[in-house]
């Protein structure tokens, strides 16, 4: 049984992308057109379904991408489909595919976490300051922004 999966968030930059995935010792795999999943849609997860259409992603479509992520250690890989200006990360959740971790903590919120502190140095460093990163004791990340 297999489960496409997405969640809302505003990926945006295709370098703050690459930046988190390493940072998260993932490896973004640009231009890769197909992301490994379970292979067929079995028909069981209507409420996703219906959000992937929304974002105009038919079943017949699933698999297809225009960026993959590979997690170490997970047989199954993250889509990532354009639409518009943004990237939508898709996954298949089924847990023999390794990829059920990524719906957790750790996995894809690590990564949005991941991906803001990225894009906001990348930000900052196309104008211009310098970027100071500390993870605090309690495992918060602070950023300090110098302006020249």
């Amino acid at each position: 049984m297999s489960h496409i999966v997405t969640i809302k968030t505003e990926l945006r930059d295709i370098a703050a992308i690459k930046a988190a995935c390493k940072r998260m010792g993932w490896q973004l795999l640009e231009g890769q057109h197909t992301f490994r999943w379970y292979g067929r849609y079995v028909g069981d997860y209507r409420e996703f379904e219906k959000q992937l259409r929304d974002l105009g992603i038919k079943t017949e479509d699933y698999g297809k991408c225009d960026h993959a992520i590979r997690v170490p250690g997970a047989e199954y890989e993250i889509g990532l489909v354009q639409r518009g200006n943004r990237f939508v990360p898709l996954w298949d959740t089924w847990g023999p595919g390794g990829l059920a971790k990524v719906s957790h903590e750790n996995g894809m919120g690590g990564f949005l976490a991941a991906y803001a502190v990225e894009k906001a140095k990348l930000e900052a460093r196309r104008k211009g300051y310098t970027v100071t990163e500390k993870t605090l004791p309690n495992g918060n990340i602070q950023l300090q922004v110098t302006v020249p």
